[in-house]
């Protein structure tokens, strides 16, 4: 048999285990076992949903926005990583593109934030005739 008492906190807290065998001998002792609390990596700026005209230019970050982070200065002195995956897609040159932005900070066992940016590309010009044709000829044909 096992049993063990929970801790009351994730930080320092005890643990009192006890050890039961079949012949029915028992055995205890306790432990420390302490998990330092880290701060998630925290978006300092995150870039806004956008909007842009058909067609669009680009799709890049430099054109609909990068956002920073800040991480924990208990993992390499504060340091991380930020990335994003596009998901979505665009027919004939409009529709949503759906941005995740994930800050990763640089410690053994990272602890990552998400967030999401939407990226809508639409098509509200209407068309100009770049000339008017005044007179169209055809020819019919019978057989």
């Amino acid at each position: 048999m096992f049993s063990y008492t929970a801790p009351q906190s994730d930080q320092g807290q005890a643990f009192a285990v006890q050890l039961q065998y079949d012949n029915g001998q028992q055995t205890a002792c306790t432990f420390t076992i302490s998990v330092p609390f880290r701060a998630p990596p925290s978006f300092t700026s995150f870039p806004a949903d956008k909007s842009l005209e058909c067609p669009a230019a680009s799709l890049d970050p430099t054109v609909t926005g990068e956002p920073t982070a800040s991480f924990d200065s208990e993992c390499n002195g504060g340091t991380g990583t930020i990335t994003y995956v596009d998901s979505g897609s665009l027919n004939n040159g409009v529709g949503v593109i759906t941005r995740t932005w994930t800050a990763t900070d640089s410690c053994t066992i990272p602890i990552k934030k998400s967030q999401v940016q939407t990226i809508t590309v639409a098509d509200t010009t209407a068309p100009t005739w770049s000339q008017l044709v005044r007179y169209v000829s055809f020819a019919l044909r019978f057989d």
